[in-house]
């Protein structure tokens, strides 16, 4: 059923939850499930800034932050893993949920936004 948001939700995201365990180190990894917790899932990623942040011994990584706009809840929690992929079938990137926006809140006209990081 075609919604108000068809023309603007022109992007595509597959979910995985975040699935922490530790590495022979015990350092956090996040090796994701190798099933989706959603597929195909209609949004549109909003480039939002950059930041620069330098670790202890001055190496530079660059946290990109992004909006991402969803027509319905999903059940997000710190660190789930969003791979999104752009209207001509383009992957996008790989993002990361912050937690940084009340799922439970929806803004007018029934979006529902998510904010998310990409690390480079």
């Amino acid at each position: 059923m075609p919604t108000p948001w068809d023309d603007f939700l022109t992007h595509t995201a597959t979910i995985y939850k975040f699935t922490p365990s530790q590495d022979a180190d015990a350092g956090e990894t996040n090796p994701c499930p190798s099933a989706p917790y959603a597929v195909a899932e209609p949004c549109y990623v909003e480039p939002e800034g950059t930041q620069d942040v330098y670790d202890t011994q001055d190496r530079i990584t660059q946290i990109n932050t992004f909006t991402v706009f969803f027509a319905r809840r999903l059940a997000f929690t710190l660190r789930d893993k969003i791979v999104w992929t752009d209207a001509d079938g383009t992957p996008g990137g790989t993002l990361y949920f912050t937690g940084a926006n009340d799922m439970t809140r929806v803004p007018i006209g029934g979006l529902v936004e998510a904010t998310a990081i990409e690390r480079l």
